[in-house]
């Protein structure tokens, strides 16, 4: 069930090669039951640190491995059927694995179509068990070849090609660290573009692997917690196109669909125009240095200046939230800076709340919140006097480009994106959409073999094996 992009008639375009045979990737429908430790080492928030280069041993211990514990998926004894719908077609799947267990009566759904006057390929997917404990569903785009760039906009925008290290990153959806759920991915002569159109911003993630050979991703839909309660989930829809042009014209579609859909919000925003002059960000900086602020209103203009400071409050960084008092001395040092003509700033985390913290309590969120009592899915600030040292920064290739390349990237796309463009329609090419649902080899373990036996991976799902838990 992963999605090949093959194309195209006219230009000869080909991003995607089924015969690369390379599934590092889950995909399917995640649910707990397959072990919580591993939904936690697969949803680590933040891509490329020392924490998530440290574990990808663990996750991908070798580049081509093909199942998670917790992502169920189709194999060769699923149940499989189609429907028509409105230009496209609708596939089903019943009896899921995870490669060593057979769940007959969990279900995945994809639904694939074009959408008429764009000529975007529309997809989506759904899950169900009679078990509670689902919490997502992806379906990778799989088998990209090597020559490819993948813009992503974390942290104001990262570049990953060929020269990261192999392993699966992850990009978190919930905490900002994925910015847009769009990606643009140029390669040897055009791009292609994946993206959703979603106002309501439902929690999710970007999956990213790269074995060596092959390029693989997906945006994983999370269901909103506690996971325990659900036994089904829905993605939203996923557009997925080719452009003749490079990565700005990918996420073209997503701008616009943006800028139309949140065109007060962008309004509003535009209208504080003392925010466009800032042109330096001092976030480390002797607090009571009179001297120093005098120095440096003689070097810049003042309202180009912005002090920021990361914590304001009271409390510990990350702790006791709610509780934004301000920390003693604050408000004081605020009036000094601004009295030289600067900006300030201070740094509000959208992780907003401390399960059980002092304000918590006080306010009786639990009567109204999403509360996470176990607090294992993003290593929470909870149990921080109890967490592992992080581990050494492997030396290795970097996940994204230099710094002064990438802002040089950054603020040349920033300012490709915002001018006034014409509206960009997709190019006529045909479009192969192809789940590899026969000659399953690889993808879900070897079929039998043409003298009716079957290989070692195939005889784990036939006859008694196949086993309900």
């Amino acid at each position: 069930m992963f999605m090949h992009v093959g194309l195209s008639l006219g230009a000869r375009r080909q991003y995607a090669d089924a015969e690369l045979d390379d599934y590092g990737m889950p995909r399917g429908m995640g649910h707990l039951r397959g072990g919580v430790e591993h939904v936690e080492r697969l949803h680590i928030p933040w891509h490329g640190s020392s924490v998530t280069l440290a574990e990808e041993s663990e996750i991908h211990p070798r580049p081509n491995r093909r199942d998670e514990p917790v992502y169920f998926r189709p194999h060769e004894q699923s149940e499989f059927s189609t429907r028509e719908i409105e230009n496209g077609v609708e596939a089903t799947w019943r009896g899921l694995t995870n490669g060593e267990e057979v769940f007959a009566d969990d279900r995945l759904t994809i639904a694939a179509w074009v959408e008429p006057g764009t000529g975007h390929v529309a997809f989506k997917a759904s899950a169900a068990s009679p078990e509670r404990g689902v919490f997502g569903v992806q379906v990778p785009i799989a088998n990209l070849h090597a020559d490819h760039d993948f813009i992503i906009p974390s942290f104001s925008g990262i570049m990953v090609n060929r020269r990261m290290t192999t392993g699966l990153k992850t990009f978190d959806g919930l905490r900002n660290f994925l910015e847009a759920r769009v990606v643009g991915i140029k390669g040897r002569d055009g791009s292609v573009g994946l993206w959703a159109q979603d106002d309501l911003f439902y929690n999710h993630y970007l999956f990213f692997h790269w074995s060596g050979r092959a390029f693989s991703l997906a945006f994983e839909h999370l269901n909103l917690m506690p996971f325990e309660d659900h036994d089904r989930t829905e993605s939203v829809v996923y557009y997925l196109d080719v452009f003749d042009g490079g990565w700005v014209d990918a996420m073209t579609p997503y701008r616009d669909w943006y800028r139309e859909r949140f065109a007060e919000e962008m309004k509003l925003r535009a209208s504080t125009e003392w925010a466009d002059r800032i042109r330096i960000i001092i976030d480390s900086f002797a607090k009571d240095d009179s001297e120093m602020l005098a120095r440096v209103a003689e070097m810049f203009e003042p309202d180009t200046v912005l002090f920021h400071e990361w914590n304001a409050r009271a409390p510990g960084f990350d702790t006791e939230l709610p509780d934004w008092t301000p920390r003693e001395g604050y408000a004081d040092r605020v009036r000094a800076i601004q009295e030289h003509g600067f900006r300030t700033m201070a740094y509000v985390n959208t992780y907003c709340v401390n399960y059980n913290s002092p304000v918590f309590q006080r306010d009786n969120i639990a009567e109204f919140g999403l509360t996470r009592k176990r607090n294992w899915y993003l290593r929470g600030t909870e149990r921080k006097a109890g967490r592992r040292p992080r581990p050494t920064p492997r030396r290795s290739p970097p996940i994204s480009c230099s710094f002064k390349a990438k802002w040089s990237r950054v603020a040349t796309a920033t300012s490709a994106m915002t001018r006034n463009r014409e509206s960009t329609s997709s190019p006529t090419w045909a479009w192969i959409l192809a789940w590899t649902l026969k000659s399953l080899t690889g993808e879900y373990g070897r079929c039998p073999t043409s003298a009716g036996r079957a290989s070692p991976e195939w005889s784990r799902y036939a006859g008694p094996a196949a086993r309900k838990k």
